[in-house]
């Protein structure tokens, strides 16, 4: 799998890749996944229950909760689906739905907004933080420290706090 920043090689079984304007991230379920980074002579591989976040920077990460919620839905697609009878199909496609719909309710028990029109309403403001590479992130800091950790509809970025130029709400 290839992203504008990343290139994924599968050696399991599921994992998911996010990518955002030069920033993105794998999420390993089960099995192992190698990614190189492009434009770099950095790469590694990724087991299981591992999340690892680019943004200019390598951060490695425990996967979290939603991410293996979301993960969950893929479990139930059948890797021969545009193989099988029409009726065949029909069935699994309902039952895929049925999966969604789950998944959904579980993000929805969470509480974890999925657009930033769901953060601006759950939060009163989406905040704007913009890097020295000039890359501009959107999405609700929920953490400050040695690095910062920003909530964005695409999942949680993690980033140096030395790689930030500023910050502001948006109102």
């Amino acid at each position: 799998m290839t992203t504008p920043t990343v290139v994924a090689s599968v050696r399991g079984t599921l994992f998911s890749v996010n990518t955002d304007e030069g920033t993105g991230a794998v999420a390993v379920k089960n099995g192992r996944v190698s990614v190189a980074v492009k434009n770099s002579d950095k790469s590694l591989d990724i087991s299981e229950g591992t999340t690892v976040v680019f943004t200019g920077e390598v951060v490695t990460r425990p996967m979290e909760e939603t991410e293996g919620i979301i993960l969950e839905n893929m479990e139930a697609l059948p890797a021969d689906l545009n193989m099988r009878a029409e009726e065949k199909r029909q069935e699994l496609n309902r039952e895929i739905i049925e999966k969604d719909r789950e998944v959904n309710r579980k993000l929805d028990e969470k509480g974890i907004p999925r657009t930033l029109e769901d953060m601006k309403a759950r939060y009163e403001r989406i905040d704007e933080v913009t890097l020295y590479s000039g890359k501009v992130i959107r999405g609700i800091i929920m953490e400050r420290g040695v690095y910062i950790r920003v909530l964005t509809p695409s999942g949680y970025v993690n980033f140096p706090a030395k790689k930030v130029r500023n910050t502001r709400a948006l109102k």
